[in-house]
């Protein structure tokens, strides 16, 4: 561990506007919903629909792996019945 430095237990990120680091942090955000989507799809979800709207709010196309999370929850509602 460094001697100097930033060191610190949290960070957070503020994925609303139009700067650089809004888009940052809409970046960082997605990054971590890939991350944790197969073991918490709906926390993943929670994050790529907030972060959906944040891009769109910025006149940005949404990127990121909410379609395969999306697509994975259809899947298993059809195999349990559901429409």
């Amino acid at each position: 561990m460094p001697d100097k430095g930033l060191i610190m237990k949290y960070f957070v990120l503020k994925p609303g506007g139009l700067g650089k680091n809004a888009a940052a942090s809409r970046w960082a955000i997605l990054a971590y919903a890939d991350a944790i989507a197969d073991d918490n799809k709906k926390f993943a979800e929670d994050l790529y629909l907030w972060v959906e709207a944040e891009q769109k709010a910025a006149g940005e196309s949404f990127q990121g792996n909410f379609a395969r999370v999306t697509k994975e929850k259809k899947e298993k509602e059809n195999e349990n019945g559901k429409p």
